[in-house]
């Protein structure tokens, strides 16, 4: 989408201590880039996907999309305040605290103010895509071309992703251009939140169309609001979760249907791809790597290693080559994590899909 990319390197340059303590950082920077998909990879994976039990067969058994796998991919957080989509009444947007601190931070309602604009200008009965989102907040100029097409089948590495450089210059928060100061003007808002404001309104943006994606219109949901505005206010959401049941709906949707080319099931499946790709070794990895969470490695029109159906449908299904021990947080020693309500983070965070007690080695 044009201006997306520079939208967020602008909220990351602007915001980037805000979006570390919530934890967000690396799923905004992942959305910086592109991913490509190769549809005899995919054709190759669905035929060895289980819909009952949402695992991927192969000879060397079967395989699942974990928690810690959207964590180490994408930089999700599996621990976190539970992520659910709602539009508050007026009245719950006002309320406040016994410390009088408002429920829902203000930000909130500045989203709202800014999507009754658009919606008084758009043509669908209030719905508008998340371009008019984007044109709407953005006010810099297009720096990047879209990306290309991918190519299927390359023998190497290719020279260039079309992606940004993923360097992010800082700068401070209170830096706004003539055309930005009169967006906020018009919404009336006081300048001392315009930075959270305008750090809510991509985090509302980057969850409607890479994160949690519903629909491949890609509209901007006003229930995303709310968790956005609470986001800017350094709120740690879990995004793992609903991520993983998005895609297992998805895959399952698409799995069974009796025409898979016309289903109306949709996923963010970007994030799919990186998990083949990673785990099958099935595309070109950027060289040198990126600097964000793992799934940013496969970015870009890079192409895949195999793109003939019958070496797809190998490469999947035949041949051993399935690492297991990618994302194994020790692969050279056995630890034993036991779920007794006293983990850290990252043990709770490991131990998070499974069903408590348990004793887990890894």
């Amino acid at each position: 989408m044009p201006k997306y990319w520079e939208w967020t390197e602008d909220v990351l340059a602007r915001s980037i201590d805000i979006l570390s303590t919530a934890s967000i950082r690396q799923a905004v920077y992942a959305s910086v880039y592109s991913y490509a998909k190769d549809l005899h990879i995919m054709c190759a994976f669905f035929e060895g996907w289980c819909p009952g039990t949402n695992t991927f067969h192969t000879v060397e058994g079967e395989f699942f999309i974990s928690l810690w796998d959207l964590k180490k991919l994408g930089g999700l957080l599996v621990v976190g305040e539970i992520y659910d989509e709602t539009v508050s009444q007026l009245s719950i947007l006002k309320s406040t605290t016994e410390e009088k601190n408002l429920t829902v931070p203000a930000t909130c309602t500045f989203l709202f103010t800014a999507f009754h604009y658009l919606a008084k200008e758009s043509k669908d009965k209030g719905e508008f895509s998340a371009q008019q989102w984007i044109d709407f907040w953005c006010k810099r100029q297009v720096l990047y071309p879209p990306p290309v097409k991918s190519r299927r089948t390359t023998k190497n590495t290719p020279a260039s992703t079309q992606n940004p450089s993923g360097e992010i210059e800082p700068r401070t928060s209170d830096e706004w251009t003539e055309e930005e100061h009169s967006l906020f003007e018009k919404l009336g808002c006081n300048d001392s939140r315009w930075a959270k404001i305008y750090l809510a309104a991509h985090l509302s943006c980057c969850l409607c169309v890479f994160v949690l994606p519903e629909d491949s219109d890609r509209l901007i949901r006003p229930a995303t609001f709310k968790i956005a505005s609470m986001m800017a206010e350094d709120r740690v959401f879990s995004l793992a979760i609903p991520l993983l049941a998005s895609i297992y709906k998805g895959l399952n949707g698409l799995a069974t249907s009796i025409n898979p080319g016309y289903s109306r099931s949709f996923f963010p499946a970007h994030y799919l791809y990186e998990w083949i790709a990673n785990y099958f070794d099935t595309y070109h990895a950027i060289n040198p790597s990126p600097t964000g969470p793992h799934m940013t490695k496969y970015s870009g029109p890079v192409g895949a290693r195999n793109a003939k159906p019958e070496e797809a449908r190998k490469l999947m299904h035949e041949e051993r080559n399935f690492d297991a021990k990618r994302f194994m947080l020790n692969k050279h020693r056995v630890d034993v994590l036991l779920d007794n309500g006293d983990l850290d983070t990252l043990g709770s965070t490991i131990l998070h899909p499974f069903v408590p007690p348990i004793c887990v080695c890894v």
